[in-house]
């Protein structure tokens, strides 16, 4: 199986221009999502686990070439 999440996601619109708050948010996505992503990747023997930092919601579309390499 092949997983491609989002980790970190993208800065959300709403804190662009705000560094402390993005940087903020990006720890606790990093630290959730890393979670998550880990727990999902010991699940799930033998799959293929790929993180992509700073894509959105939907990967396939804003890291396209990354998700086509994979």
């Amino acid at each position: 199986m092949l997983a491609i999440f989002a980790v970190p996601h993208e800065t959300p619109p709403n804190l662009k221009g705000k560094p402390e708050q993005a940087a903020a948010a990006e720890a606790h996505d990093l630290e959730v999502g890393g979670k998550l992503t880990k727990a999902f990747e010991n699940g799930m023997a033998g799959s293929h686990v790929v993180r992509l930092a700073h894509a959105n919601h939907f990967v396939f579309r804003s890291n396209e070439a990354d998700v086509l390499r994979r």
